[in-house]
């Protein structure tokens, strides 16, 4: 029986960046992991302005600040 990826082994830098641009803001290529116990949660650098911070849930429900979007 093949084994299935565990959600959080399939995100890479794109799919973080392509999160936090479909809520409006332009990244500028800069994503940096930060310490979580349960989810992942990324630094995302934004073309001119302060970088965000997007948490990422196993359940693909992403957070960009006080927004929260489903993918």
């Amino acid at each position: 029986m093949p084994e299935c990826p565990h959600p959080f082994q399939t995100l890479i830098p794109g799919f973080i960046m392509d999160a936090v641009e479909s809520q409006g803001f332009r990244c500028d290529c800069r994503t940096l992991a930060l310490n979580s116990y349960e989810n992942r949660v990324y630094q995302v650098g934004i073309e001119e302005g302060h970088p965000l911070i997007a948490k990422l849930y196993s359940s693909y429900i992403v957070r960009v600040g006080r927004r929260k979007i489903s993918i």
